[in-house]
Protein backbone atom coordinates (compact mmCIF):
# COMPACT_ATOMS: atom_id res chain seq x y z
CA UNK A 1 0.00 0.00 0.00
CA UNK A 2 2.90 2.35 0.74
CA UNK A 3 1.14 5.41 2.20
CA UNK A 4 3.25 5.36 5.34
CA UNK A 5 6.44 5.01 3.29
CA UNK A 6 5.37 7.81 0.93
CA UNK A 7 4.54 10.09 3.87
CA UNK A 8 7.89 9.43 5.55
CA UNK A 9 10.01 9.64 2.37
CA UNK A 10 8.55 12.97 1.22
CA UNK A 11 8.11 14.36 4.77
CA UNK A 12 4.39 14.89 4.29
CA UNK A 13 2.88 16.60 7.32
CA UNK A 14 -0.65 16.73 5.96
CA UNK A 15 -3.18 13.88 6.04
CA UNK A 16 -2.57 11.28 3.36
CA UNK A 17 -5.17 8.58 2.82
CA UNK A 18 -6.70 6.26 0.24
CA UNK A 19 -10.31 6.97 -0.73
CA UNK A 20 -12.51 4.48 -2.58
CA UNK A 21 -13.79 7.09 -5.02
CA UNK A 22 -10.65 9.24 -5.44
CA UNK A 23 -7.61 7.07 -4.77
CA UNK A 24 -4.64 8.47 -2.84
CA UNK A 25 -5.10 12.06 -1.67
CA UNK A 26 -3.14 14.51 0.43
CA UNK A 27 -5.14 17.12 2.28
CA UNK A 28 -6.22 18.66 5.52
CA UNK A 29 -8.92 17.94 8.03
CA UNK A 30 -11.16 20.34 6.10
CA UNK A 31 -10.33 19.42 2.48
CA UNK A 32 -9.08 15.87 2.11
CA UNK A 33 -8.18 15.96 -1.58
CA UNK A 34 -5.92 18.94 -2.20
CA UNK A 35 -3.40 16.76 -4.04
CA UNK A 36 -4.16 13.56 -5.94
CA UNK A 37 -1.43 10.92 -6.30
CA UNK A 38 -1.91 8.18 -8.90
CA UNK A 39 -0.59 4.65 -8.51
CA UNK A 40 1.74 5.39 -11.46
CA UNK A 41 3.35 8.29 -9.59
CA UNK A 42 1.56 11.14 -11.33
CA UNK A 43 0.86 13.99 -8.91
CA UNK A 44 -1.63 16.79 -9.59
CA UNK A 45 -3.66 19.39 -7.79
CA UNK A 46 -7.12 17.98 -7.12
CA UNK A 47 -8.49 21.32 -6.05
CA UNK A 48 -7.82 24.97 -6.72
CA UNK A 49 -7.60 25.36 -2.94
CA UNK A 50 -4.32 23.46 -2.94
CA UNK A 51 -2.71 26.07 -5.15
CA UNK A 52 -3.25 28.70 -2.47
CA UNK A 53 0.43 29.01 -1.77
CA UNK A 54 0.83 26.72 1.21
CA UNK A 55 4.58 26.12 1.30
CA UNK A 56 4.31 22.52 2.47
CA UNK A 57 1.78 21.55 -0.21
CA UNK A 58 3.90 23.22 -2.88
CA UNK A 59 6.97 21.33 -1.64
CA UNK A 60 5.12 18.00 -1.78
CA UNK A 61 4.04 18.75 -5.33
CA UNK A 62 7.52 19.79 -6.40
CA UNK A 63 9.34 16.88 -4.75
CA UNK A 64 6.93 14.17 -5.88
CA UNK A 65 6.52 15.57 -9.41
CA UNK A 66 10.30 15.50 -9.79
CA UNK A 67 10.44 11.78 -8.91
CA UNK A 68 7.28 9.92 -10.08
CA UNK A 69 9.14 6.59 -10.21
CA UNK A 70 9.87 6.76 -6.48
CA UNK A 71 6.27 7.74 -5.77
CA UNK A 72 4.98 4.72 -7.75
CA UNK A 73 7.51 2.38 -6.13
CA UNK A 74 6.65 3.54 -2.60
CA UNK A 75 2.92 3.17 -3.24
CA UNK A 76 3.45 -0.35 -4.58
CA UNK A 77 5.54 -1.52 -1.61
CA UNK A 78 3.80 -2.87 1.48
CA UNK A 79 4.15 -0.70 4.55
CA UNK A 80 5.70 -1.99 7.78
CA UNK A 81 3.70 -1.23 10.90
CA UNK A 82 4.82 -1.03 14.52
CA UNK A 83 1.45 -2.35 15.74
CA UNK A 84 -1.58 -4.13 14.36
CA UNK A 85 -4.56 -3.23 16.53
CA UNK A 86 -8.01 -4.40 15.50
CA UNK A 87 -10.50 -1.69 14.59
CA UNK A 88 -14.06 -2.22 13.37
CA UNK A 89 -16.08 -0.46 10.73
CA UNK A 90 -19.13 -1.32 8.64
CA UNK A 91 -19.65 -1.72 4.93
CA UNK A 92 -22.71 -2.96 3.05
CA UNK A 93 -24.49 -4.04 6.23
CA UNK A 94 -21.52 -6.00 7.57
CA UNK A 95 -19.16 -5.31 10.45
CA UNK A 96 -15.62 -5.46 9.09
CA UNK A 97 -12.44 -5.90 11.10
CA UNK A 98 -9.42 -3.93 9.94
CA UNK A 99 -6.02 -3.28 11.46
CA UNK A 100 -4.29 -0.05 12.46
CA UNK A 101 -1.24 1.17 14.34
CA UNK A 102 -3.24 3.63 16.43
CA UNK A 103 -7.01 3.98 16.69
CA UNK A 104 -8.94 7.19 16.10
CA UNK A 105 -8.82 10.26 13.93
CA UNK A 106 -6.67 11.23 12.04
CA UNK A 107 -4.97 7.85 11.91
CA UNK A 108 -5.18 5.35 9.05
CA UNK A 109 -6.03 1.70 8.83
CA UNK A 110 -3.32 -0.52 7.38
CA UNK A 111 -5.29 -0.31 4.10
CA UNK A 112 -4.90 3.48 4.10
CA UNK A 113 -8.44 4.44 5.10
CA UNK A 114 -8.75 7.52 7.30
CA UNK A 115 -10.51 6.65 10.54
CA UNK A 116 -13.24 8.93 11.84
CA UNK A 117 -14.89 8.77 15.25
CA UNK A 118 -18.18 7.82 13.61
CA UNK A 119 -16.78 5.23 11.18
CA UNK A 120 -14.20 3.14 13.07
CA UNK A 121 -14.65 1.62 16.52
CA UNK A 122 -12.82 -0.36 19.17
CA UNK A 123 -15.39 -3.17 19.31
CA UNK A 124 -17.59 -4.92 16.76
CA UNK A 125 -20.62 -4.10 18.93
CA UNK A 126 -19.96 -0.36 18.62
CA UNK A 127 -19.60 -0.70 14.86
CA UNK A 128 -22.85 -2.68 14.66
CA UNK A 129 -24.69 -0.05 16.71
CA UNK A 130 -23.56 2.74 14.38
CA UNK A 131 -24.24 0.61 11.29
CA UNK A 132 -27.80 -0.03 12.46
CA UNK A 133 -28.30 3.68 13.15
CA UNK A 134 -27.03 4.64 9.67
CA UNK A 135 -29.10 1.95 7.94
CA UNK A 136 -32.23 2.99 9.85
CA UNK A 137 -31.65 6.64 8.89
CA UNK A 138 -31.00 5.67 5.28
CA UNK A 139 -34.21 3.65 5.10
CA UNK A 140 -36.18 6.54 6.63
CA UNK A 141 -34.75 9.09 4.19
CA UNK A 142 -35.23 6.89 1.12
CA UNK A 143 -38.78 6.01 2.20
CA UNK A 144 -39.58 9.73 2.43
CA UNK A 145 -38.11 10.24 -1.05
CA UNK A 146 -40.21 7.36 -2.45
CA UNK A 147 -43.38 8.83 -0.92
CA UNK A 148 -42.56 12.23 -2.50
CA UNK A 149 -41.83 10.63 -5.88
CA UNK A 150 -45.04 8.58 -5.74
CA UNK A 151 -47.02 11.78 -5.07
CA UNK A 152 -45.33 13.55 -8.01
CA UNK A 153 -45.92 10.54 -10.26
CA UNK A 154 -49.62 10.43 -9.27
CA UNK A 155 -49.90 14.15 -9.99
CA UNK A 156 -48.30 13.72 -13.42
CA UNK A 157 -50.55 10.76 -14.29
CA UNK A 158 -53.59 12.83 -13.34
CA UNK A 159 -52.30 15.67 -15.52
CA UNK A 160 -51.90 13.29 -18.48
CA UNK A 161 -55.46 12.06 -17.93
CA UNK A 162 -56.82 15.63 -17.76
CA UNK A 163 -54.93 16.72 -20.87
CA UNK A 164 -56.07 13.61 -22.76
CA UNK A 165 -59.70 14.43 -21.91
CA UNK A 166 -59.17 18.04 -23.01
CA UNK A 167 -57.65 16.90 -26.32
CA UNK A 168 -60.48 14.44 -26.91
CA UNK A 169 -63.07 17.18 -26.33
CA UNK A 170 -61.28 19.53 -28.72
CA UNK A 171 -61.03 16.86 -31.42
CA UNK A 172 -64.76 16.10 -31.07
CA UNK A 173 -65.75 19.79 -31.17
CA UNK A 174 -63.34 20.80 -33.90
CA UNK A 175 -62.65 17.83 -36.18
CA UNK A 176 -59.90 18.46 -38.68
CA UNK A 177 -58.40 16.56 -41.53
CA UNK A 178 -55.65 14.07 -40.74
CA UNK A 179 -52.98 16.50 -41.94
CA UNK A 180 -54.15 19.12 -39.43
CA UNK A 181 -54.17 16.80 -36.40
CA UNK A 182 -51.39 17.35 -33.85
CA UNK A 183 -48.86 14.57 -33.69
CA UNK A 184 -49.39 12.00 -30.95
CA UNK A 185 -47.13 12.18 -27.95
CA UNK A 186 -44.45 9.52 -27.88
CA UNK A 187 -43.67 7.43 -24.86
CA UNK A 188 -45.88 5.55 -22.50
CA UNK A 189 -47.55 6.42 -19.27
CA UNK A 190 -48.80 3.68 -16.99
Amino acid sequence: MGLKSLKEHFRIGHIIARYADKGVCIGSSYVHNLIHVSETGEVKWSSELGKSGNEDLCRYMQDMSADPDTVARLLAEPDEFSASLPVYTFKDGQVVEELCEKRGWPNLTHAGELMYDNSHFSTPEEAATHAKRELFSGIRIITEQVVDLDAKLKERRELIHTMTEQLTNLVLLYPASASQQPQEATGTAA
